[in-house]
């Protein structure tokens, strides 16, 4: 049996997939670092899948802006920006391209 890495789909996690997610995580760390003055109480983080690829990753304080960023990588990505044209269209293509916004309240 093949090992993890030794598949198509291992490869591409080891050799694109994980180090975007690790690129995408330091500019989201440089860019709290940056804000960290202004103590926010929410983050909103955008994130864009491009062919099972993490290919953009926005961190905003500000939900006018997550909601504007998101807005750009549909059209970007060809994802419909309306939340329920683009649940029809995730479930009717096996491996769609993504656009995900997640909220997260700082304590």
């Amino acid at each position: 049996m093949p090992r993890l890495h030794e598949t198509p789909m291992g490869r591409r996690f080891f050799q694109s997939t994980l180090p975007g997610l690790v690129e995408n995580l330091g500019r989201i760390a440089t860019q709290m670092e940056e804000e960290k003055g202004s103590e926010p109480e929410d983050v909103y983080v955008v994130v864009g899948v491009y062919q099972g690829v993490i290919d953009d990753v926005s961190v905003t304080t500000s939900h006018d802006k997550a909601v504007e960023i998101e807005r750009d990588l549909c059209a970007k990505y060809g994802v419909p920006a309306d939340p329920e044209e683009r649940e029809e269209y995730y479930e009717k293509n096996p491996e769609p391209n993504e656009v995900r916004r997640f909220e997260v309240e700082l304590e």
